[in-house]
């Protein structure tokens, strides 16, 4: 009943009813900060938040193997700031600017960065769940999956994605 109750009210932290509910929060962290900016009539900062975002996130996994942050990495507010996943948000938006405002070279190398941090971020976890089953757990398929997954949407933002056909295949 409590994992219900925790699962009910987006609790931040666990345990929910499903161990993949650590990802709500994540979410619920970005659309809280869209919330505000829209709130504050400031959602044309949205890129320079994404952009901070991505930097602490970067720099927080550029510096977790050379300062041994295994141990600090899984404190938990740290997801909920949005430092283990940042990279992330901020490729998102930076596609989504990409797409519905212009391709610069900022924004680009910007993305190139963050999917550096990303790919770091990827091998950590891919260590974090070696330890927890007991067996070592090769990195290339996550990594490639993520990679092909981002090469796709890059690729989606010379579509015309006026046509109705991809609603059809979005479903």
């Amino acid at each position: 009943m409590v994992r219900l109750v925790r699962t009910s009210l987006f609790a931040p932290y666990g345990p929910w009813v499903d161990s993949v509910y650590w990802t709500l929060r994540i979410e619920i962290a970005f659309y809280a900060i869209v919330w505000a900016l829209l709130q504050l009539g400031r959602f044309h900062l949205m890129e320079g938040v994404a952009i901070a975002i991505g930097l602490v996130s970067t720099l927080f996994w550029c510096l977790y193997y050379p300062l041994g942050w295994a141990d600090f990495a899984e404190t938990g507010w740290l997801r909920l700031a949005l430092v283990h996943h940042g990279c992330f948000v901020a490729v998102g938006v930076l596609l989504w600017l990409m797409q519905f405002k212009a391709l610069t070279p900022s924004r680009l190398a910007f993305c190139l960065l963050f999917l550096g941090g990303g790919l770091l971020q990827i091998a950590s976890s891919v260590e974090v769940h070696s330890i927890k089953v007991n067996a070592v757990m090769p990195y290339a398929p996550p990594i490639l999956i993520f990679l092909v997954a981002i090469a796709l949407m890059a690729w989606s933002l010379r579509l015309d994605l006026s046509w109705s056909g991809w609603r059809r295949i979005g479903r």
